[in-house]
């Protein structure tokens, strides 16, 4: 598989290869989230959204890549992606403890009055899930934090 990633103020393109042979699972997906990373870092939007596409098709029950699809969405502003990247998590992995962090990082930003684009962010996804999925993450996360506290 090749792909490639424009370089900011660069004429060349930066090319990167997917070698995906015989790597682990976790660390060819951490790879190819890395070149995401990469592309994202350079104002490449396309090229991220393809090492994405290309992590997702080769891993779709990665948490880790299921979890970076998530804020990607996110951090570009796709809310109803999101929010519907977010619902299948909780459903395929509610119990990943980053999936409960991330409940906690929006249910305080929904309680909050800051005005910082991540904590709209989090308040648009909150308003964007069916309010089925909000009172199933309420009612795993609240349980999930009354367990680990009275262990």
């Amino acid at each position: 598989i090749f792909l490639e990633c424009k370089e900011e103020n660069s004429t060349k393109p930066a090319i990167l290869y997917v070698a995906c042979a015989k790597t682990a699972m976790n660390e060819s997906s951490s790879w190819l989230i890395q070149r995401s990373k990469e592309c994202l870092s350079l104002g490449d939007n396309e090229g991220a959204d393809a090492w994405i596409i290309t992590a997702t098709s080769l891993y779709p029950d990665s948490f880790s890549v299921q979890h970076e699809v998530l804020y990607a969405q996110l951090k570009s502003g796709q809310i109803s992606q999101a929010a519907h990247q977010l619902g299948g998590m909780f459903q395929r992995f509610s119990t990943m403890k980053e999936l409960c962090h991330d409940v906690q990082s929006m249910l305080t930003a929904v309680s909050s009055e800051a005005a910082d684009s991540m904590s709209e962010r989090w308040r648009s996804l909150f308003e964007a899930l069916d309010s089925d999925v909000q009172q199933q993450m309420l009612r795993s996360c609240a349980g999930k934090l009354l367990h680990s506290f009275l262990s």
